[in-house]
């Protein structure tokens, strides 16, 4: 096979990769599509470079495949049906992103209040200013909003319901969280804040790529908002058997 791929995480220190490769020619390009197992040490696999992010490195690097082979027992799952593993595997990566964003969003709204909190902070009364309040409120909004929506999205995902919707929208609500309050938390901070004299300016670095990261917000917005009309029965009333809280009562002891 051959192809090349930008921004593998973690890509240099691997020591195999999954590959995503046509198998067969012709025909829906959901029923030609194969996951592979890669070893780091195949003839052809290489690693072209560290590709930095906002400037910084940070294991994301440029992967390139030239003539690679490997044996049938490298296959994941049945040929041709790799979509299915795929689909698995992104719903499962961005509920996982989702709860790492979220702890970074906490970690600054810790940052944000303390420094409110110090004796810098009343000493020029941060405690006391409207706005100030305002963006506490909203990162705390936000915070809980996201993990509430992130905790629906892994209960569904762990009952082996549908969960499509929920995650997606799960991934843009934690993204936008840990934008809203890096920024905020910098903001407090001051000149100080974008400074590497505390964690901020990499989270907030982070946390501009996670609108990017296992799908565009813009790629994600779409394909929910899609399948949530879809969802509208001829009456116009919502399928919640679809998407939505499960309201199936937990078994005993479960």
């Amino acid at each position: 096979m051959d192809g090349r791929k930008w921004f593998v995480c973690r890509g240099g220190n691997a020591d195999f990769v999954t590959v995503v490769a046509r198998t067969r020619d012709g025909g829906p390009v959901g029923q030609s599509l194969s996951l592979l197992l890669v070893p780091a040490t195949s003839a052809g696999y290489r690693i072209e470079r560290e590709q930095p992010v906002f400037g910084r490195l940070q294991g994301q690097c440029e992967l390139v495949l030239e003539a690679v082979r490997v044996p049938d027992a490298h296959l994941l799952g049945q040929a041709h049906c790799g979509h299915v593993l795929i689909r698995e595997r992104l719903l499962l990566g961005r509920v996982l992103h989702a709860g790492h964003w979220l702890g970074l969003a906490e970690r600054c709204y810790g940052l944000m209040c303390r420094r409110i909190a110090s004796a810098r902070g009343r000493l020029v009364w941060l405690a006391d200013k409207q706005l100030t309040r305002l963006k506490v409120f909203e990162c705390y909004s936000a915070i809980v909003s996201a993990r509430a929506l992130l905790v629906l999205a892994a209960g569904r995902l762990d009952r082996g319901l549908v969960a499509d919707i929920d995650v997606n929208v799960a991934k843009v609500a934690a993204s936008r969280a840990v934008s809203l309050v890096s920024d905020a938390a910098i903001q407090i901070y001051g000149a100080e804040g974008v400074s590497d004299q505390t964690p901020l300016s990499g989270i907030y670095h982070t946390a501009r790529a996670t609108h990017i990261m296992d799908g565009a917000d813009e790629a994600l917005i779409s394909a929910v908002g899609k399948r949530l009309l879809e969802t509208f029965a001829d009456d116009g009333q919502m399928d919640f058997s679809r998407t939505g809280p499960d309201l199936t009562p937990l078994p005993a002891g479960g």
